[in-house]
């Protein structure tokens, strides 16, 4: 399932979530000048939002975190415990299983887990997905007010669970940033292009 939201582009200064026409124009004259999109800087920030074009088409796909960390292959359950989002302890996590037949802390997690960890809790396009879709960027129908687009991708098959959300061009990417700084200022947009992957590739599902 695909769903997209668009920016809303408005007059008056006050309201809430609108961006300016003057901001607008400005925001595409530097695109045009420069080739790459307008970001807002932020004094400080706590969390970064890769926008990566991989094949210099100018569109992006959004990571939220390294988007080249490799997943761990080897892991103790108590590694793995400290790092599930839904359970604190061994024995929540296996939740209905006799505490006698709980694994030790120190002993290795299975193949299953570590598939678990890395794809669905700590995958950087999965992870940018559930940030975004939870926060007010705007709304699903485009309409006179809207600019710029953000999609979400949710499976894109009966059979596909991946997450995912990319947005089409420089200037969505600059009206982004700008909504981020709105809604509270602690994550910073940064673009990579082709030339800064090396060869590298993102962890995308």
């Amino acid at each position: 399932m695909i769903s997209r939201r668009f920016f809303l582009k408005g007059t008056v200064a006050t309201a809430a979530g609108l961006i300016l026409p003057s901001w607008v124009v400005h925001a595409e004259r530097y695109i045009e000048g420069e080739g790459e999109p307008f970001l807002e800087p932020l004094v400080s920030h706590q969390n970064t939002l890769y926008a990566i074009d991989g094949n210099g088409e100018g569109g992006y796909g959004l990571f939220l975190g390294d988007p080249f960390k490799k997943p761990q292959t080897r892991m103790t359950w108590e590694e793995f415990i400290e790092r599930c989002p839904f359970a604190n302890t061994l024995q929540e996590y296996s939740e209905g299983v006799d505490p006698e037949d709980l694994p030790r802390p120190d002993e290795l997690v299975g193949e299953l887990e570590i598939y678990n960890l890395s794809e669905y809790w700590e995958n950087p396009s999965r992870l940018a997905f559930h940030f975004l879709e939870n926060l007010d960027l705007g709304p699903e129908l485009d309409g006179d007010n809207g600019i710029g687009e953000i999609n979400f991708y949710d499976g894109l098959s009966p059979a596909d669970d991946s997450q995912f959300v990319d947005v089409p061009d420089d200037l969505s990417i600059s009206l982004l940033q700008k909504r981020l700084n709105e809604i509270n200022g602690t994550v910073a947009v940064k673009v990579l292009g082709i030339e800064d992957l090396n060869g590298r590739t993102p962890h995308f599902n």
